[in-house]
């Protein structure tokens, strides 16, 4: 038993759980009983009533507690291996899923769609040295052309559309 429960018990803040785990250590034998009893005289004696040197209380209490330590108690079962070893899987198959995919990627080749090869064309306009030019697309922009320039467009810009 928890010595600070028996503790927290005379001051009468326990929790409902506290209460039962107290419940159930005095109800287990006899012994746990009048231990009990003698705590709660000793902690209910008025202080002025005592003549116990500090130092005696100190070592009675340290004792108590010491020989509580001896006691095996049985082991709680740990459920946080499961969170991490959900974690650790939900990794795995990411990291998995990931690699699938990439792979999937680089080796599927559709050989039924040929790849149309589109033949980019571009009209070139160039201003000799010592001249400027004024250039008028078809789509209303105008393009000022300084000497010794040149200007590249695709060739479908100048069929009404630009892309």
């Amino acid at each position: 038993m928890d010595k600070i429960i028996i503790i927290r018990s005379f001051n009468g803040d326990l929790s409902a759980e506290e209460k039962n785990e107290l419940d159930d250590w005095l109800n287990s034998s006899e012994t746990h009983r009048k231990e009990y009893e003698v705590l709660r005289n000793f902690w209910d004696e008025p202080k002025q009533l005592r003549e116990v040197p500090q130092e005696e209380i100190w070592t009675k209490i340290t004792t108590f507690i010491s020989n509580d330590s001896q006691i095996k108690y049985p082991r709680r079962k740990n459920n946080n291996w499961v969170q991490t070893n959900w974690l650790r899987y939900a990794s795995a198959a990411a990291i998995l899923l990931f690699f699938s995919w990439f792979i999937f990627l680089q080796f599927n080749t559709d050989d039924e769609t040929p790849t149309k090869s589109i033949e980019v064309k571009f009209v070139e306009k160039t201003n000799p040295a010592g001249r400027k030019s004024q250039i008028k697309l078809p789509d209303g922009s105008v393009v000022h052309l300084n000497a010794n320039s040149k200007l590249s467009i695709v060739k479908p810009f100048f069929n009404n559309y630009r892309e």
